[in-house]
């Protein structure tokens, strides 16, 4: 919850305006929002908090889109570095399981 906290638009000027591109050498923004980048940090997290709370709380988690969560933990990690992006495409393997998934 702190990460999430620390990327709201609040601190836009504070740190983020700076510092991103440092926080988030990933990303090739190449000319694009600060705020947009921080917001789809922001909305990643949120996605992850939320399913890490459902698996914390042994929750079921049959019904959330589990691609996209996926997809969000591979963006964030991505954005933070490419090297471990590439570390965690090689040694994931939910991508190969989630097509077997019952509807």
């Amino acid at each position: 919850m702190f990460w999430q906290k620390v990327f709201t638009s609040r601190y836009d000027a504070v740190i983020w305006d700076s510092q991103i591109a440092t926080v988030l050498p990933g990303d090739n923004v190449n000319g694009g929002s600060t705020a947009r980048l921080r917001a789809r940090v922001y909305s990643d997290l949120d996605r992850i908090r939320l399913l890490r709370n459902r698996i914390a709380h042994h929750e079921p988690i049959i019904f959330r889109d589990l691609a996209a969560d996926l997809a969000a933990i591979k963006d964030l990690v991505q954005l933070r570095c490419t090297h471990t992006a590439h570390l965690l495409e090689e040694a994931e393997s939910v991508t190969a399981l989630l097509p077997q998934r019952p509807l």
